[in-house]
């Protein structure tokens, strides 16, 4: 990696806050004694404890904050500040576990049905990168099904009392009325414009079984899980720390990680940027433990690089990459040309904003395609589309 974007990486991580840096240090499951001491260092400081508290909720750490503040030195919090964190704590320990009940009664009732299902994210995450249910935010259960059986799984789950409220074309909200239980069943994982998995049986071919409450259940691997939480991430241009902590946690936890397969596999789904930036921003952000062997590898992409530089000055901004900066990220961010252009392609595709501007008949529908190009210069400029085409190429 470029000495110059070194340097200027360190130099937003020096100008963050206090009060982000010291997220930055919890945001982990292991704190070293460098680190532990930057805890304390940092708490002597004239903290805003109000803005920490919302900025660890909107970055989903919160739980994190609290463990390895009351590890390290719970004397110097000040006890109101470290009592609200304690209940904030308990209440997603305990939340966690009526989510984890939950999931266990649903699966053997998809097991019953003779419904195959994937846990993934959420609990399976908590348990087995985390090392405890109550380490980890999370809002869902996520559930992967198999196109045929998708039918079938949303009825099983309407007889439980959960109710349809959201629908896209890869995902399935249901939520349970006076319940805090939500759902979300994908099938597949992500939209096409997010990403495409080559084989959809690629998920099932990469299970192991897995340990949660004394019960057992399907689990994607770690090389796989690694690959669906970049994925999952960069949909949103890894604009929460908790992203970068799922990562850095999945490391972690798992010293035998396959690199080389799962560096092999990457490069054959064209996947291979989008997980090496979740790497560097776990490494530089979280010191995860990343071979130098893959550290060298990584750094061999200018790219990643400048992309990771690009997050890093977002994540704590009150202004989140959006519009046409939010889809030049996704552009550079796949390293194959025909991904490039298939995003393009579907970004270009008439929107519903585009016949709200301009009504047409249908039988003259085909002149969106003629009229968003040049709405979208019109909106953004040439010298932006110049930047974009640059991309693309």
């Amino acid at each position: 990696m470029p000495t110059s974007e070194i340097t200027e990486i360190e130099q937003l991580k020096a100008i963050v806050s206090p009060e982000q840096d010291l997220l930055l240090c919890c945001a982990r499951t292991y704190i070293d004694r460098e680190t532990s001491e930057r805890i304390k260092i940092l708490l002597s400081k004239n903290l805003n404890w109000q803005y920490l508290f919302q900025v660890a909720q909107q970055h989903a750490v919160t739980p994190l904050l609290y463990w390895n503040l009351k590890a390290v030195c719970p004397e110097i919090v000040p006890p109101e500040r470290l009592q609200e964190l304690r209940d904030f704590f308990h209440f997603n320990s305990q939340r966690n576990l009526s989510f984890a009940r939950e999931l266990i009664r649903l699966l053997q009732l998809f097991v019953d049905q003779k419904i195959p299902v994937i846990p993934y994210k959420g609990l399976v995450l908590a348990a087995s990168a985390y090392g405890n249910l109550a380490l980890r935010q999370m809002a869902d259960l996520d559930i992967l099904v198999r196109e045929k059986d998708l039918s079938r799984a949303m009825d099983l789950l309407r007889s439980q009392g959960y109710e349809l409220t959201f629908q896209l074309p890869w995902e399935y909200h249901f939520t349970k009325p006076n319940s805090l239980h939500n759902i979300d069943l994908h099938c597949p994982f992500f939209s096409e414009v997010v990403f495409a998995f080559p084989d959809p049986e690629l998920a099932w071919q990469n299970l192991e079984s897995f340990s949660l409450a004394g019960a057992t259940l399907p689990n994607l691997t770690p090389e796989m899980t690694l690959l669906i939480l970049s994925l999952n991430a960069n949909k949103d241009c890894w604009n929460r720390l908790g992203q970068v902590s799922d990562v850095a946690a999945l490391i972690r936890a798992t010293p035998n990680l396959d690199w080389e397969q799962l560096i092999k596999q990457q490069t054959a789904l064209g996947s291979e940027r989008i997980v090496f930036l979740g790497l560097f921003l776990a490494k530089t952000l979280l010191d995860a433990p990343i071979p130098k062997k893959v550290w060298q590898q990584i750094q061999c992409d200018p790219v990643v690089s400048d992309l990771a530089v690009q997050v890093i000055h977002q994540l704590f901004s009150e202004i989140p990459i959006a519009g046409l900066d939010r889809f030049i990220f996704q552009i550079r961010v796949r390293e194959r040309f025909q991904d490039r252009i298939k995003l393009f392609w579907k970004w270009m595709q008439p929107h519903k904003i585009d016949n709200e501007l301009f009504p047409l008949p249908n039988f003259l529908s085909l002149l969106y395609y003629l009229f968003r190009p040049i709405r979208l210069l019109w909106k953004h400029g040439l010298h932006n589309a110049i930047k974009l085409g640059s991309w693309i190429k």
